[in-house]
């Protein structure tokens, strides 16, 4: 399956608090906590797409983030790769 990428992002406080995100999640029926994260657009960059999840979902904002880790979530059935970063 052609999934396309996403980009999460790891806010963390300066006084050491994750930054967290409740979310309704359909297929299991619950409400669950999650990291900001979404699609990037097409013609974005992924550090761009997660700063602005970061906004849209929290109403953080920030300028300087760092690229954790890329990975690719469910090699057995789709090419989605998501990349992670840290405020």
């Amino acid at each position: 399956m052609k999934a396309g990428e996403a980009s999460v992002i790891l806010p963390i406080t300066d006084d050491n608090k994750v930054i967290m995100i409740q979310e309704p999640r359909t297929p299991i029926g619950k409400v669950i906590l999650a990291l900001p994260a979404g699609m990037i657009e097409d013609g974005e960059e992924a550090d761009k797409a997660a700063i602005r999840e970061l906004e849209e979902e929290t109403g953080y904002l920030a300028s300087n983030i760092e690229l954790l880790r890329e990975y690719h979530p469910s090699v057995g059935y789709s090419d989605e790769k998501i990349k992670i970063y840290l405020l």
